[in-house]
């Protein structure tokens, strides 16, 4: 740039900061200091400040906080729950259908449909005992939960569909349309049922320590351990065309399989978390709670059962035929959350006990507790009644459960 360009730049700049220093100047707010410095007061009138608390409002942020005294002696409490449980492995078969299957020509346009367990709310129940300390704001509580499900669902195949395990979902390379479709039987299966079956149960042991935040809030910090114990069966079963009405032995046995996929972890570890009670002068309460757990224990992965009979097998001898996957226990850490929302009540009675109420809702997940492995790529026909996997696959999977709650309670 020329260096008249930057005297014209610099002339500019200094016409407009200098109408800005005049007024900060003039400004008897700015923070320049006076150049009489005996007229500042160091101490301001009575006047000046009632003016500056017109203007300027305060705020009290001090929190009234204090350790409550328990009244010392057992609480017990019981209830009902009303749980939906779930898992990432709840599929049981494959509902195949076959876009092209009237078509003279191998060209195969499957579809695929995942039929799946959704298992709904089921009851189950909760129990536990508190001991409050004669130390001012401590406590020890145990509680239980216990719920046991059962789910089952069934499918069936149409036309130019057929229904299989996820081992064999359609039928092999073929050279011709004929050897396509009855190179596995796959097509031969026409319907299904699937039934899932879960256990669980969880047990907590804790210390904990109250704390009053002003008159309506109380907050329980607690610490201890947890026990979880969850199981899940999941049996799925695949059934062929009925035989035909003159059909003799060995072609009038049905072909029938079935999968049994069963696993379970048990573990134990340190839980943290924490629980809050807003109370009203009337009694009602309004309730919290998060907690979080590492438990430290072993998966029993699925002992995969294949069950299955045939004609196949009926024509060499054997009435059924029994294959499985087997594998040792593994020891490893589950991650483990729980969290309750709620309304509750609370009444001293006459002889001075106190009646409480609580109800709301609640969820529990625990990550990866269950194991397992799943065949891939049946080699054979299905309709020898021979599972004859290609290869074999880890799986894992989430248990949860969420519902509702409601629980009563005694303390004297």
């Amino acid at each position: 740039m020329p260096i008249k360009h930057w005297f014209i730049v610099a002339a500019t700049a200094l016409i407009l900061v200098a109408p800005m220093n005049m007024v900060r100047a003039a400004d008897p707010t700015s923070d320049s200091f006076p150049e009489d410095p005996e007229v500042v007061s160091a101490v301001p009138s009575e006047d000046s400040a009632s003016d500056q608390d017109l203007y300027q409002p305060t705020t009290n942020l001090a929190l009234n906080v204090s350790v409550p005294n328990l009244t010392q002696g057992f609480q017990y409490h019981a209830g009902l729950l009303y749980l939906q449980p779930s898992a990432d492995n709840l599929g049981y078969a494959a509902l195949t259908t076959e876009k092209n299957f009237a078509s003279p020509v191998p060209l195969a346009s499957p579809y695929w449909q995942i039929e799946s367990l959704r298992p709904g709310f089921q009851p189950g129940f909760e129990v536990g005992a508190d001991y409050a300390f004669a130390r001012p704001g401590t406590d020890f509580q145990a509680n239980w939960q216990h719920l046991r499900t059962s789910t089952s669902n069934a499918a069936s195949a149409g036309n130019g569909q057929w229904i299989s395990p996820f081992s064999q979902t359609g039928p092999p390379t073929a050279d011709s349309y004929d050897e396509l479709y009855n190179r596995t039987g796959v097509n031969l299966l026409r319907s299904a049922t699937g039934q899932v079956n879960f256990a669980y149960d969880q047990a907590n042991f804790d210390f904990g320590q109250y704390i009053n935040i002003c008159s309506s809030l109380t907050v329980r910090f607690f610490s201890g351990l947890s026990f979880a114990r969850v199981q899940e069966r999941l049996v799925s079963s695949f059934f062929g065309a009925p035989p035909a009405a003159n059909a003799v032995f060995p072609d009038n046995v049905p072909l029938y399989l079935s999968l049994n996929n069963t696993s379970t972890f048990s573990g134990v570890g340190p839980r943290l978390g924490f629980e809050n009670s807003y109370q009203t002068p009337s009694g009602l309460r309004f309730t919290s709670q998060l907690a979080g757990a590492l438990l430290i224990g072993q998966t029993q992965p699925s002992q995969y059962l294949f069950t299955a009979t045939a004609p196949g097998l009926a024509s060499i001898g054997i009435p059924v035929n029994n294959e499985g996957i087997y594998s040792n226990r593994l020891t490893h850490v589950v991650y483990a959350a729980n969290a309750k929302l709620g309304l509750g009540y609370s009444r001293v009675l006459s002889n001075g006990s106190v009646f409480t109420f609580d109800g709301g809702y609640l969820a529990a997940v625990l990550v990866n507790p269950f194991a397992g492995y799943e065949t891939n790529s049946n080699i054979l026909a299905i309709q020898i009644g021979s599972l004859s996997s290609g290869s074999i696959r880890q799986t894992l999977s989430n248990f949860s459960a969420n519902g509702f709650y409601l629980n009563a309670g005694l303390q004297w």
